[in-house]
């Protein structure tokens, strides 16, 4: 992950940005040329994930925008992903 989104996860922060079309498409398995993104590294359980939203309007995301509502959005993912870990995922309702 940090080979082909290092840039935008430098420092462990929530980031908005436009995306070359590789590291779109790493994000967005199935995209097709560039976009831009909102992405929140998730940290849990000593595992590591993200939180992504994206847009192929490459002027969509940037990086003037604020990323509180991602980050908080992040920590209770966090959160809950460390909470099933503990506990165990609810089984599958048939």
């Amino acid at each position: 992950m940090d080979a082909q989104l290092g840039s935008l996860l430098r420092g462990g922060k929530p980031a908005c940005g436009a995306l070359r079309a590789e590291e779109f498409g790493y994000l967005f398995p199935g995209a097709r040329g560039a976009g831009s993104a909102a992405i929140a590294p998730l940290n849990f359980a000593g595992d590591r994930g993200l939180v992504a939203v994206g847009s192929d309007d490459a002027k969509r995301y940037h990086s003037r925008m604020g990323t509180l509502f991602l980050e908080h959005l992040a920590a209770v993912i966090g959160r809950v992903l460390v909470r099933l870990d503990r506990e165990g995922a609810p089984a599958a309702a048939s």
